[in-house]
C-alpha cells in the first residue's frame, strides 16, 4: 500500500486497518511477485505517457528464468525449472491508466490471468483463479498497460482539469504505474 498525500491541502489520519492470522505452518508456501519493468521503477528506463498521446502503452515480458524472476521466487525454495501454480493476480495503474493486461506466455500459446478493459483506480483488488495456473521453465508473464494523457481524460485538482504533462513511473497519483502482481505456491 501507498499513500500521496500531495493532492490534498491537510492531509486526514490513517485509517486503514489489516487483519492476520499466524498459523505455525501451512501446506505450500506462497509469495506475491511484482511483474514489472525494473528499469521503470529503478528509473534506467522510461516509461513515458507524452502529453496529449490519447494511446500510449507500454508492456513487458517476463521469461521464468529471468534473473528477477530467479531471485523472486529463491523465497519460495523452488529450482530454476521447478513449476510453481498462480493463484491470485492483480493490476494496477493510476487516474490516465484506460486499461490492462496479464498473460501467461507457453510457447505459441498465451493464456489471459487478468484483463481489465476499463480501468478506474477507484477500485483495485486482487482477482481469485477459478484454478491453479501452473508457471514453468519456458513459460513467460506478459503485462502491458494503456493510458489516455489527452486533454479530454484528465483528472481534476480543486475542480478544474489537469493541463495534459508527460507522465512517468512515480509513486504519485499524478504519476503512473503499469505493475501486475501474482501469488504464486509451490506445487
Amino acid at each position: 500500500m501507498h499513500y500521496n498525500t500531495s493532492a490534498v491541502a491537510e492531509p486526514s489520519p490513517d485509517q486503514t486497518q489489516i487483519a492476520y492470522q499466524v498459523v505455525p505452518e501451512v501446506d505450500r508456501p506462497a509469495d506475491f511477485i511484482p511483474i514489472v519493468d525494473y528499469g521503470w521503477v529503478t528509473g534506467s528506463k522510461p516509461m513515458t505517457i507524452a502529453a496529449g498521446d490519447p494511446n500510449a502503452t507500454h508492456e513487458v515480458t517476463l521469461t521464468r528464468d529471468h534473473p528477477v524472476m530467479l531471485y523472486l521466487l529463491q523465497g519460495l525454495g523452488v529450482s530454476p525449472s521447478e513449476t510453481v501454480d498462480i493463484w491470485t493476480t492483480t493490476l494496477h495503474q493510476h487516474l490516465l491508466g484506460t486499461r490492462s493486461l496479464l498473460e501467461l506466455q507457453r510457447g505459441a500459446q498465451n493464456e489471459c490471468l487478468l484483463q481489465i478493459d476499463d480501468w478506474d483506480f477507484h477500485w483495485q483488488g486482487q482477482y481469485e483463479l477459478g484454478a491453479s495456473v501452473p508457471f514453468g521453465s519456458g513459460d513467460s508473464i506478459h503485462l502491458q498497460c494503456w493510458w489516455d494523457n489527452s486533454a479530454a481524460n484528465q483528472p481534476l485538482v480543486d475542480g478544474v482539469p489537469k493541463q495534459p504533462v508527460d507522465v512517468g513511473w512515480g509513486e504519485g497519483t499524478y504519476d503512473e504505474m503499469c505493475l501486475g502482481v501474482l501469488l504464486v505456491a509451490r506445487q
